[in-house]
């Protein structure tokens, strides 16, 4: 990819495609519509855009229509599509900017799900052996 080095992880999600680097930082490009690119637009990009507000990228996961990173510390953030509240922080709305997911640290993996034929969801894997009870996990609604 032009202009990308350094790349650790990608994940290609439903419509867009999503790189985290060696340093740190997030690169996401394709399709756009509901802000999965986390560059406060809505508008497609054909090259990798840097995705602002996020640091001590880990890795990424791009789900169908939302984006997942995992950031230095065990937290991760959310973005793009929220009509079914796979970022777990019981608002939905989109976002087309990187959000702080409310929940516990030490996450050490994370994936973000396609919406068909469920709704999206957002999973965190902990380091911690205790199983939390779902009231207290990372993920968008069950059905």
């Amino acid at each position: 990819m032009s202009g990308l080095s350094g790349v650790q992880s990608v994940s290609a999600g439903g419509i867009h495609t999503c790189a985290a680097t060696t340093v740190g930082q997030l690169y996401c490009w394709e399709y756009n519509d509901i802000g999965q690119l986390g560059d406060d637009t809505t508008t497609n990009k054909a090259t990798p855009t840097l995705v602002s507000g996020v640091s001590g990228v880990q890795s990424v996961s791009a789900g169908s229509s939302h984006t997942c990173a995992l950031v230095t510390g065990g937290l991760f953030y959310s973005w793009g599509a929220n009509d079914a509240r796979p970022r777990g922080d019981g608002t939905t709305p989109h976002s087309t900017t990187p959000k702080l997911l409310r929940c516990r640290s030490g996450a050490h993996n994370l994936s973000a799900g396609a919406s068909q034929p469920r709704p999206a969801t957002t999973a965190a894997l902990l380091r911690s052996p205790r199983r939390y009870p779902p009231s207290h996990s990372v993920s968008g609604p069950h059905t």
